[in-house]
């Protein structure tokens, strides 16, 4: 959206955008650039409409609609969350209870044993790795028989 259009929408955020043909010579004065005007119309930001003022003179409106109105509010950002804090296990923090600085330990975690934490985070992995090791040890043998020929 261009600078003149943003304008022209948060114009006719507070009324309508009037354009009076008077009796006067020349032609009468764009509330906004024609060209905003029409752009924001077909996209559906702006309504157009045309009435006779109590005076008889023709009168040119434009209203702001609701996707006119949403488009104007700033986008909505999503962001994900920064780590506040890395507690540490066995270290202590502090925070403040009815006035008064309150200590609490971390629990301790539980032992793991190195196999059942091998199995539980390599698993399948730890088997492709031996699989291809394998594989490259079986044709590099074969490369070398190949050579020594």
């Amino acid at each position: 959206m261009t600078p003149a259009m943003l304008e022209a929408l948060r114009r006719s955020e507070n009324g309508p955008l009037t354009r009076v043909h008077d009796d006067e010579k020349g032609k009468p004065p764009w509330p906004a650039p024609a060209s905003s005007l029409a752009a924001l119309v077909k996209h559906g930001m702006l309504e157009r409409s045309s009435r006779i003022s109590s005076k008889g003179k023709r009168i040119d409106e434009w209203h702001a609609t609701e996707l006119g109105i949403e488009a104007l509010k700033a986008p909505a950002r999503v962001k994900r969350d920064a780590v506040r804090s890395l507690r540490v296990p066995g270290g202590s923090t502090r925070f403040l209870q009815h006035g008064v600085w309150v200590e609490r330990s971390t629990p301790e975690p539980e032992p793991v044993s190195a196999a059942d934490l091998d199995a539980a985070w390599f698993g399948e992995a730890a088997r492709r790795h031996a699989s291809e090791r394998d594989r490259q040890r079986w044709a590099r043998e074969i490369a070398n028989r190949r050579k020594a020929a």
